[in-house]
């Protein structure tokens, strides 16, 4: 909601804040529906999240002045660097955090199994 209303004013940017809002949809609806075993609405919301701040950094680096209201403010620079240092920290928690059972079969270790089986006939 926030980048709609501070970079609105130009067309392509709303072009792009909407496509990102209909795969967010597209991605929370995925979950529900189980379309993977290994799903989880953590996953789909980091990859959100991840989208829409490379959608900010990008809209924000704009140098056309009437789509890009951050343009000459130094603090919106500092802002990404801290957002993307600590969202790279919370991916990285939450990767080395989760554990799997190793018992446990996956869509990967079901297509590798395939795999390894037609290399052994050959």
């Amino acid at each position: 909601m926030f980048q709609f209303i501070e970079f609105g004013g130009c067309p392509g940017n709303v072009t792009i804040m909407s496509i990102t809002a209909v795969m967010g949809v597209i991605f929370i609806i995925m979950v529900f529906f189980r379309t993977r075993e290994d799903a989880s609405i953590l996953t789909s919301s980091l990859v959100l999240t991840y989208s829409l701040y490379m959608q900010w950094s990008a809209m924000s680096s704009q140098p056309t002045s009437d789509c890009n209201p951050y343009e000459f403010n130094p603090a919106n620079t500092d802002c990404m660097i801290v957002f993307g240092a600590l969202f790279t920290f919370v991916c990285l928690f939450v990767i080395a955090g989760s554990e799997k059972d190793p018992h446990s079969e996956n869509v990967a270790m079901t297509a590798n199994t395939a795999l390894l089986d037609d290399e052994g006939d050959a």
